[in-house]
C-alpha cells in the first residue's frame, strides 16, 4: 500500500491532475475504498466466517461474488436504514 501512495504522489501533478477522466476515476475509486472500509468497520461481524459453513473448510466461498462479505454488509446497512426510515426515526 505505501508504494501506491508514493506512485500516486509522483504521478498526480503530471498525469492525473491535468486529466479530468483520470481524476474522476480516482475519486470514484477513493469513495469506493472509503465506503468499503466503513462497511468493514461498522457492519462486518464474524458471521461471514461461519455462516452458512466454516470458511476454513470451504474457501471457495471467498470467490462467490453474489454472497461476498461486502454484499452481506451492504444488505445489513440498507436493512438498518430502511427500518429507521419506516419507523420514523430518521430525522
Amino acid at each position: 500500500m505505501p508504494i501506491l501512495s508514493i506512485v500516486l504522489a509522483l504521478c498526480w501533478e503530471e498525469i492525473i491532475h491535468n486529466n479530468s477522466v483520470l481524476k474522476a476515476i480516482f475519486f470514484i475509486l477513493l469513495f469506493f475504498s472509503v465506503y468499503n472500509n466503513f462497511l468493514g468497520s461498522y457492519w462486518s461481524r464474524w458471521e461471514f466466517n461461519a455462516v452458512p459453513d466454516n470458511i476454513n473448510q470451504h474457501p471457495e466461498r471467498l470467490w462467490d461474488v453474489k454472497d461476498s462479505e461486502l454484499v452481506r454488509d451492504n444488505a445489513k446497512l440498507f436493512r438498518y436504514l430502511r427500518a429507521r426510515v419506516s419507523d420514523g426515526r430518521w430525522r
